[in-house]
């Protein structure tokens, strides 16, 4: 069978209806819960959670580019909804209190601890079949950054996936992605589980990520900036051939790395 997918969201489940949701939640556990896409409204969500012997769906209502159950407590996207307290900065979820070398992955939740507008506490997620947790894996990996050594200055530039900012992580000099989207931040992990295989000296490197409204991509930061805007800010008397051959070998180089792993620069 196929290696799991990493997931940010292991325990959404995408496009199945009530009746699937309400199998998948077998047997019944108290506070065990996933979250769908809601297949009579597409586009919307749906928070399902196993109580006593039934299973309660929450409609998740869509509020001026927020997320709410109640119309009380508001979230960036499905991540925060269903893995941080709402309203806080909490930093790095990477080894918590919460003990997932049980098997148990981390919720960091204000229903987990506060059942609020729901009928009990969340407890554990329902994992969708094929997938595995992208927090536990990048942390078990060493790849998980906290974010409170992560200190945000001004843009720098701007990226498929958005803009590019500039950042110091412990005194290091870094480049910051932050994807805030959910669909997005998948994707661009996609991508960043690929690079955390990359080592070479002609390719910039990453340097971890951060889960935290959405996803922090934390780079190397290269000081001269992107090599076309640094060709074209500079005139050939700047610029001899000697260094313009240079420069080619090393994109080459970089080049028949990356087809040493068979992996293809989309730019």
């Amino acid at each position: 069978s196929a290696d799991p997918k990493l997931s940010l969201m292991p325990w959404f489940h995408g496009k199945i209806s009530g009746q699937e949701a309400v199998q998948q939640l077998q047997p019944p556990e108290d506070g065990l819960f996933l979250v769908r896409e809601s297949a009579r409204h597409p586009g919307d969500y749906v928070l399902c959670v196993s109580f006593g012997r039934d299973v309660i769906h929450y409609r998740v209502l869509h509020r001026d580019g927020h997320l709410t159950i109640d119309e009380a407590v508001f979230f960036c996207n499905l991540m925060d909804m269903v893995e941080r307290p709402p309203g806080k900065g909490t930093g790095c979820r990477g080894f918590p209190p919460w003990g997932w070398a049980h098997g148990c992955p981390p919720i960091l939740q204000h229903y987990s601890k506060d059942k609020g507008a729901i009928c009990t506490k969340l407890v554990r997620p329902k994992r969708k079949h094929g997938t595995k947790s992208a927090e536990e894996e990048l942390a078990r990996a060493g790849w998980l950054l906290n974010l409170q050594h992560l200190t945000l200055g001004a843009q720098i530039g701007e990226g498929e996936f958005g803009a590019v900012l500039q950042g110091e992580y412990l005194g290091q000099k870094v480049a910051v992605k932050n994807i805030k989207c959910d669909v997005t931040a998948q994707a661009f992990l996609d991508e960043t589980a690929v690079m955390t295989k990359m080592q070479h000296k002609n390719l910039v490197r990453l340097l971890g990520v951060i889960l935290h409204q959405g996803l922090y991509i934390v780079m190397e930061h290269v000081s001269k900036g992107n090599l076309v805007n640094f060709l074209r800010t500079r005139g050939r008397a700047l610029v001899n051939t000697a260094q313009l051959l240079q420069f080619s070998l090393h994109v080459a180089e970089g080049m028949e790395y990356l087809e040493s792993k068979k992996l293809v620069h989309r730019d």
